[in-house]
C-alpha cells in the first residue's frame, strides 16, 4: 500500500508544495520508498510510495499528463489488467510495464467518471482535470484502500490517514459526538462514511466523489453493488464446483503480483488453508516460494495442554501438505505497559475508530522482519464464500415453502422466524418503543452506567443499522440476507484498518476472499449448493479438495485459539513491578478524568471503565491528540 493526499482551495487561492509539506511529514511515519508532489494553482496532489508490484518500481506519482491536462495520485493494485488492455486497445510488450495508475488514467480519458465501472482490485485515487477544473476521487468496491476527506470553510483535502488531515493548520477538529457516543455503546454501530471528527468523512466503498471548486458541493455516487437477484444455472453440480474453483484460483493468483517476498496469514482454518494451498502452487510454478505466518504455539513448545488449545495441528498439516519451507510462528512480546496496545491503535486510527486488532500485531511484526510486502489474508471468507449456511431456511421462505421454513432445524441464535413476516417499519417502531421503555441490552446498560449520554444520542444509537437499506431488504430472500451480512459495516472497517496497520509495518494486506468476481459468483450459485443439508462450507470443500489436506477437509470447525503465543512470566518481582506500574497508570488516568463531562462521577468512584475510551479522553484532556 502507498499513501495519497491532496488539497483543493475552494477560494481559488494558490497552493504551493510547501502547503502540502505538513500533510506529507505526518503521513511519512513509515519512511516511504519515494515521495512526490504536484501543484497547479488551486490544487495540489501528493504521494508516498511503497514499492510492491513489478510495475510500481518504475512508477512516479503524482503524474501529470500534459496532452490531456490530467493529474493523478493513486494507491492502486488493478487485478483485471488483461481485460483493460483489450478494452483500451493496448498491444506490445510495453503494456506489461504500465503502472496501475497509468491504466486508470487511460480509462478516465476514455470513459471519464465511468472508468471505475471497469476496475477490479483495491484502489483509492484522485484525478484533477485541468480542462473541466474538477477533482474526481474513487474508492474500491469493498473499501479496502482508505480514503478520508475534509470539507469545511472553503477547504477540501483528502488523505489515506486522518492524521494527514489533522496536520493541516486550518482544519476544524470538532468531535463528532454521535460517533463518540456510538463508540461508547458498541464500536460496530457506525455509519460507513463517518469518523470521530465532525468535518472529516470516509468515502464509502464503491463510491466516487466529484468536486467542482465553483459550486463547492461534492457529488457522491455509488458505482457498484452486489446483485442478489441473479442465479447461475449449470447442468451438473460439478460444474458449480469447477467454476467456484476457477474464480477462487483467479482471486488468489492476481494477488500474487509482487516483486518482493510474499506471505500468507495461516490460521489453520479452511479459508487461510485454501489460500495458502493455491498461492503456494502458483508461486512454485513461477520459481518463487510462499512464507506462512501464524499466531500459534511455537515448535519448541510441546506441552500437550497448550497444544490442545491451539491451531498448530492443522497449521502443521497445511505446511506439510504444501511443502512450505518457511513457516513462522509468532511469539508475543510482553507490552511495555497496560496502555501500550491501546496507544498504538489510537495512533494508527488518529483517535477512536470502529476496529481494533491488538492480536494481529505479532503477525505484522513477523512480516516486517521477513521483508514481506504482501500478506494474504483469509478474511472475509466466512462472511460469504465459506459461509456456514446460517439461517439457510430463508431459502424455503423465498420458495414459499412455508411449512419447511417453520419446521427447519435452527442451529444458531438470531432473529425470530416470525420476523420476516413483519414489515421493517413495524420492527423499527418496536425497536424505538423498547428504547423508550429503557429495555436495553447489556452493552447499552453498561455504557449508561459509565458515560453521560444525552437522550437524543440514546434514541439514535440503533439507527445506523435499522435505517440501512440492506437491513430493510434482508428478508426478501436468502440471497438478500447473505448480501446484507456480507456488506455490513464491520467488513470494510476491518479490511481498511488492516490496510492502514499494514503500512506501519511496510506491507500491503490482500484479501482474495473479497474479490468481487468470486463473491458475486458465490452469491449467484443456487442456495442448495451452498449448504447442502445444513453442512458447513460444502461447496468450498468440494471445489478446493485438491488444495486442502485431509485434516482440513475433515474438520468441522475451529476449536483452538488464534491469539499469539506469549512466554509465561515466572519472575514474581517482574510480575509485581508490572502490576504496580499498571495500577499507577490507571490511578493517574482516573485523576486526569475527574470532572470529565462524558464520564459519570459514580463510574470513577466505583472504578468502572472502558479502557480504550478512557485512555482517549485522557489524551484529549492532556492535549496529546
Amino acid at each position: 500500500m502507498s499513501a495519497i493526499y491532496g488539497k483543493l482551495n475552494l477560494e481559488c487561492g494558490v497552493i504551493s508544495p510547501e502547503n502540502l509539506s505538513s500533510i506529507q511529514n505526518k503521513l511519512n511515519h513509515w519512511n516511504a520508498d519515494a515521495t512526490g508532489t504536484w501543484t497547479n494553482n488551486i490544487v495540489g496532489l501528493g504521494h508516498l510510495m511503497l514499492y510492491n508490484t513489478p510495475e510500481s518500481l518504475n512508477e512516479k506519482l503524482p503524474y501529470y499528463k500534459t496532452e490531456s491536462g490530467l493529474a493523478i495520485t493513486a494507491d492502486a493494485r488493478i487485478d483485471n489488467r488483461d481485460e483493460l488492455y483489450l478494452l483500451l486497445g493496448l498491444t506490445g510488450a510495453e503494456k506489461n510495464q504500465l503502472p496501475d495508475s497509468s491504466l486508470i488514467l487511460l480509462l478516465y480519458e476514455k470513459y471519464a467518471e465511468g472508468c471505475v465501472k471497469h476496475l477490479i482490485g483495491d484502489f483509492a485515487f484522485a484525478i484533477w482535470n485541468n480542462k473541466t477544473r474538477q477533482l474526481f476521487c474513487a474508492r474500491d468496491q469493498m473499501g479496502i484502500k482508505p480514503f478520508f476527506y475534509y470539507l469545511h470553510d472553503n477547504c477540501f483535502a483528502f488523505a489515506s490517514e486522518i492524521k494527514g488531515l489533522l496536520a493541516i493548520p486550518e482544519v476544524d477538529k470538532t468531535i463528532n459526538t454521535q460517533f463518540l457516543y456510538n463508540q461508547m455503546f458498541r464500536t460496530s454501530e457506525q455509519k460507513v462514511d463517518t469518523t470521530l471528527y465532525k468535518h472529516i468523512g470516509r468515502l464509502a466503498p464503491a463510491h466516487t466523489l466529484t468536486l467542482d471548486p465553483e459550486n463547492k458541493t461534492p457529488v457522491l455516487q455509488q458505482y457498484w453493488h452486489l446483485d442478489a437477484d441473479i442465479e447461475i444455472k449449470f447442468d451438473t453440480q460439478q460444474e458449480y464446483y469447477d467454476a467456484l474453483l476457477q474464480h477462487f484460483e483467479t482471486a488468489v493468483k492476481c494477488r500474487l503480483r509482487t516483486a518482493y517476498p510474499i506471505a500468507a496469514e495461516l490460521s489453520g482454518g479452511m479459508d487461510s488453508s485454501g489460500i495458502t494451498g493455491v498461492a503456494s502452487r502458483f508461486l512454485k510454478e513461477d520459481g518463487r516460494s510462499l512464507v506462512t505466518i501464524s499466531n500459534t504455539i511455537p515448535r519448541h513448545v510441546t506441552d500437550e495442554e497448550q497444544l490442545q488449545k491451539s491451531e498448530r495441528t492443522w497449521i502443521d498439516a497445511v505446511v506439510d501438505f504444501n511443502h512450505i519451507e518457511k513457516a513462522v510462528c509468532t511469539v508475543s512480546v510482553p507490552a511495555e505497559h497496560i496502555f501500550s496496545d491501546i496507544d498504538f491503535m489510537l495512533n494508527v486510527n488518529s483517535g477512536l475508530d470502529s476496529w481494533e486488532q491488538h492480536w494481529q500485531t505479532p503477525i505484522r511484526e513477523a512480516a516486517k522482519k521477513e521483508g514481506i510486502r504482501t500478506l494474504l489474508s483469509g478474511f472475509p471468507g466466512d462472511e460469504m464464500v465459506t459461509y456456514r449456511g446460517k439461517y439457510y431456511f430463508l431459502d424455503y421462505l423465498d420458495k414459499k415453502q412455508y411449512l419447511k421454513y417453520l419446521f427447519a432445524k435452527r442451529k444458531f441464535p438470531g432473529f425470530h422466524k416470525l420476523d420476516p413476516f413483519i414489515p421493517h417499519r413495524i420492527r423499527y417502531q418496536l425497536h424505538l418503543f423498547k428504547n423508550s421503555l429503557g429495555l436495553y441490552n447489556k452493552h447499552i446498560k453498561t455504557a449508561l452506567k459509565i458515560f453521560n449520554i444525552p437522550s437524543q444520542a440514546i434514541k439514535q444509537k440503533g439507527d445506523v443499522n435499522w435505517l440501512d437499506p440492506l437491513v430493510k431488504d434482508q428478508f426478501k430472500s436468502y440471497r438478500h440476507y447473505q448480501k446484507q451480512r456480507f456488506l455490513r459495516y464491520h467488513l470494510p472497517a476491518r479490511m481498511e484498518s488492516e490496510t492502514r496497520n499494514g503500512l506501519y509495518f511496510g506491507f500491503e494486506p490482500r484479501f482474495p476472499m473479497a474479490d468481487i468476481r468470486l463473491v458475486q459468483y458465490y452469491l449467484s450459485m443456487p442456495n442448495y449448493i451452498k449448504y447442502e443439508g445444513q453442512l458447513y462450507r460444502t461447496a468450498y470443500r468440494k471445489a478446493l479438495s485438491k488444495y486442502l489436506p485431509k485434516e482440513i477437509l475433515e474438520r468441522d470447525d475451529k476449536r483452538g485459539g488464534m491469539s499469539p503465543y506469549r512466554e509465561p512470566i515466572t519472575d514474581e518481582a517482574v510480575i509485581k513491578a508490572k502490576e504496580e506500574r499498571s495500577k499507577a497508570l490507571i490511578n493517574e488516568m482516573f485523576k486526569t478524568l475527574e470532572g470529565n463531562p462524558f464520564i459519570k462521577p459514580k463510574a470513577l468512584k466505583e472504578k468502572r471503565m472502558n479502557l480504550t475510551i478512557f485512555r482517549w479522553l485522557q489524551k484529549q484532556a492532556n492535549g496529546e491528540i
